[in-house]
């Protein structure tokens, strides 16, 4: 893991930055892929949340991806000696929206878009630090279950470094708690990998928002 990307997850920033580099990549430039199916999860700090998009928890975090993340925090908390453990393996997403766009020699666009994607919106553990969307969700219940219409782009999913990454993301959705109250969540995301980011906070071109309001 570079140390742009550990930055990114300490911050719990980015959902498609990270899921996308798992869509299959063509070794030669040719037709859009279709029909990747892929889930996509964030820490929302501003109000306490782990989302989940186009798939749930249980599917998501398999067994092997939280393992992954505890040995990424102990690594961690360890003062980042030796190599980083490897990065988690999330579960597959629910439907076909991510579509790959070949652009050159292993290099592609990753983008995302659905109308009506399955989302859980789960409560932060108390404990939570940062580290990666299993983790820091507390596992007991979410907090509320909806759609979303959700667009998501990745300049470069593959990081060839032939160019700065950016990766965006927006999404509106309508959740129902458990008691039958409705909200409205909406989030935007941007940022670029060249930008400056300091250790430990996210980097500095960062444009990041998301609301939860009830209706």
């Amino acid at each position: 893991m570079t140390t742009t990307r550990r930055r990114r997850a300490l911050a719990g920033l980015a959902a498609a930055a990270a899921a996308m580099t798992a869509l299959a990549v063509p070794a030669e430039a040719g037709p859009p892929i279709r029909g990747e199916r892929v889930g996509f999860a964030y820490g929302d700090f501003s109000n306490g949340y782990v989302v989940f998009i186009n798939t749930d928890r249980q599917t998501y975090c398999t067994d092997e991806a939280l393992e992954a993340e505890q040995a990424f925090l102990e690594w961690v908390m360890g003062g980042e000696q030796g190599d980083p453990p490897p990065e988690p393996v999330y579960g597959p997403g629910f439907d076909p929206i991510a579509t790959v766009v070949p652009s050159g020699p292993r290099t592609a666009v990753g983008r995302v878009n659905a109308d009506d994607a399955y989302v859980e919106i789960w409560p932060f553990a108390p404990d939570a630090v940062g580290v990666g969307p299993c983790l820091d969700s507390d596992g007991s219940e979410p907090f509320a279950v909806g759609t979303a219409r959700y667009r998501a782009n990745n300049n470069d999913i593959v990081e060839s470094g032939s160019r700065a990454v950016a990766v965006s993301e927006n999404g509106r959705a309508v959740v129902e708690d458990a008691e039958g109250q409705q909200y409205r969540y909406e989030w935007r995301f941007h940022v670029n990998s060249r930008c400056a980011a300091p250790p430990m906070a996210p980097p500095r071109c960062l444009t990041s928002s998301a609301t939860l309001t009830p209706l």
